[in-house]
């Protein structure tokens, strides 16, 4: 049976190297981004079966970017703090 694919998307690239050797070691496929144009590559061209997105995009906010991606949305953070 695949693993599901897991895109990680954070600004900060040692967040995402953090979460993908995680994610990785656990088994998963994993897909990492930092950048908007990135993830939204992944997502155009890649099927994406969850994605873990920081809360904190800036201008790029997170419910934008997942809106405009037309994914599932599930509150929650894989990346702690009170951010």
């Amino acid at each position: 049976m695949t693993q599901p694919t897991i895109l990680v998307f954070h600004p900060d690239p040692v967040e995402v190297r953090v979460l993908t050797g995680l994610l990785r070691t656990a088994g998963y496929q994993v897909l990492a981004s930092s950048t908007v144009k990135e993830a939204t590559t992944w997502l155009t061209t890649e099927e994406i079966d969850v994605v873990i997105v920081d809360g904190t995009l800036g201008d790029a906010g997170p419910t934008r970017f997942l809106a405009d991606a037309r994914v599932a949305v599930v509150p929650g953070s894989a990346f702690g703090g009170a951010g």
